[in-house]
This record gives structure tokens, sequence and C-alpha cells, in this order.
């Protein structure tokens, strides 16, 4: 379980402003096992959850029409 450390690639994109927020961001992450680790699909497990939302509204349909360009398959892309 790595951390990137100070001075890598991605520090120097780095909001100086952000700075504090993104060093406490990198200590609480937690790193993903392998993808071939047995235990890969266990770090998911806290991601199970229902989602209820208080208000909805209704989406605005789309046409019948498709922009020039886009695949047959818009707006589902399959």
């Amino acid at each position: 379980m790595t951390k990137p450390k100070k001075g890598s690639a991605v520090d120097h994109r780095i909001i100086p402003e952000r700075a504090e927020l993104v060093a406490r961001l990198r200590d609480l992450a937690e790193r993903l096992p392998a993808p071939d680790a047995p235990d890969f699909a266990d770090a998911f497990d806290q991601f199970d959850a229902y989602v209820w939302f208080e208000e909805t509204r209704a989406a605005t349909p789309l046409g019948p029409e498709r922009p020039h360009g886009v695949p047959e398959t818009w707006p589902l892309g399959v």
C-alpha cells in the first residue's frame, strides 16, 4: 500500500490553496488490492447501498432526431 510521494508527478498539478486538503485526502485514501488478488471484490462491499431521493422531477425527453455525426445507437450508446 504505497502512496504518492511528495514531489511526484501528481504534486505539480495541485493548486497551492488546496494542498492541505489534498494531503489530508491522500492520508485517508485506501488503496485497492491488485485486480487479481483474492480480496479484490471485497473492497467494493462498502459501496453496496440503497439511495433514496426525497425529490425527483421528470426528465425532458429527447426528440426522435439525433445530432449529426453520432452513432445510430444514440443516446444509449450500446
